[in-house]
């Protein structure tokens, strides 16, 4: 598994697919959108290429929506590579907010214990979810692509069943 990017590297891989004058401001504001993600910087890289974004400082403000987007994209892919129980548990998390509990994840996913367990797993491999509990997405940009997935009357349906499930549980509002 890579470990993040450095700015300096971030710097170097953008300067290399993009063009060797890349500004230094907009470099650094790319590793900080993506956290230095290895995935997440490429997809990004190509929806600046897309784009036909200059790599210069005036251009920082776009980056974010950029990334969003070029999050989606990894995101669905990598999702669409797993069981159905592992989309469902990520789409839970995303109702709940990263630091979720697992147990609770797992009831509003509607997943039993073992396949709940390998549904984690299998979003951990991939480097959606962060190995250790409580559950979370390993950057915002996965867990705003997750959650974006999802339809408005599933995101409703989604709280409101979350809340049920967290007034049961005795949550603090």
């Amino acid at each position: 598994r890579p470990a993040p990017l450095s700015v300096e590297a971030a710097t170097a891989f953008l300067r290399e697919r993009l063009t060797a004058n890349a500004d230094e401001t907009f470099c650094a504001a790319c590793h900080a959108e993506t956290a230095g993600n290895p995935l997440l910087l490429r997809e990004l890289v190509r929806a600046i290429a897309d784009e036909g974004l200059v790599p210069i400082e005036a251009n920082v403000p776009r980056l974010h929506a950029l990334a969003a987007r070029a999050g989606s994209r990894a995101v669905s892919l990598r999702l669409s590579r797993l069981p159905a129980a592992a989309t469902a548990l990520a789409r839970a998390v995303a109702v709940l907010g990263d630091d979720a509990d697992p147990h609770q994840a797992t009831a509003l996913a509607d997943l039993d214990e073992p396949t709940a367990a390998e549904a984690t797993d299998a979003l951990v491999r991939v480097d959606i979810l962060r190995p250790q509990a409580p559950l979370g997405f390993v950057h915002p940009l996965i867990g705003t692509a997750v959650y974006e997935t999802l339809t408005s009357i599933d995101r409703d349906a989604g709280h409101a069943r979350a809340a049920r499930l967290l007034s049961d549980a005795g949550a603090e509002p």
